[in-house]
């Protein structure tokens, strides 16, 4: 029957133009989360290029030998560097690298900075140590041109913000590698290492941590310390 026809081709028509603006709708979502996801890769480029002119690698020689860690500007002014307690233990100075960069490129291979220690390598004194909240302060010689202090963040940071790290890890040849991740949960806690007992608020997250990576900066979405 030609009404059967008829209605026939207007809900073939329908569903011609469902499938054009659910392919257009779907267009503008893709194009939209890849907008989103270039800014944020952006926005991650800028806070790494940051964090670059603040985070050092810290050698030091103690009991144990050779040990190898990073570190964070915190004080221009008076050359001061934050590491962890365990990275230089019971030595009383150690060797501080800042990052070479050329082009906006860091140099990041290891042994471009052994082969050059004597002109990228800084003096450093630990003046100051903290066993129970595993800490250890550090005051450089000299800075290189460049240098930055970090921003310290005004509050803590909360379950569910997204962190990004710097850091030196063991497990590759490159130093000052970045990393992301989640925060999982912020809280106070006590617990026992080779560096001895401790006690302090923690920020657990879902970001891979290697050994080297100690005592490297962990910063919020701004860029800051938290």
């Amino acid at each position: 029957p030609k009404h059967l026809i008829s209605n026939k081709r207007c809900l073939m028509k329908t569903l011609f133009s469902f499938k054009r603006t659910t392919k257009l709708a779907a267009s503008l979502c893709v194009a939209t989360c890849l907008s989103l996801l270039a800014n944020s890769a952006r926005a991650d480029g800028k806070i790494y290029q940051d964090a670059l002119k603040s985070t050092t690698w810290v050698l030091s020689k103690n009991s144990e030998g050779t040990s190898s860690g990073t570190g964070v500007l915190i004080d221009e002014k008076q050359k001061l560097v934050i590491t962890n307690f365990h990275v230089v233990g019971d030595s009383r100075a150690a060797v501080i690298f800042f990052p070479e960069v050329e082009n906006n490129e860091p140099k990041v291979t290891r042994q471009h900075y052994l082969d050059n220690v004597k002109k990228l390598g800084i003096r450093g004194r630990i003046i100051a140590t903290d066993r129970k909240r595993d800490l250890a302060l550090i005051q450089l010689e000299r800075l290189p041109e460049g240098a930055k202090a970090i921003e310290l963040a005004a509050a803590s940071i909360t379950p569910g913000e997204d962190v990004k790290s710097v850091g030196n890890p063991g497990s590759t040849d490159a130093l000052w590698v970045y990393t992301s991740g989640t925060v999982r949960s912020v809280y106070q806690k006590q617990f026992r290492t080779g560096a001895g007992e401790h006690n302090f608020k923690v920020v657990e997250t879902q970001a891979p941590i290697n050994s080297g990576d100690s005592g490297g900066p962990v910063l919020n979405s701004q860029g800051q310390l938290v």
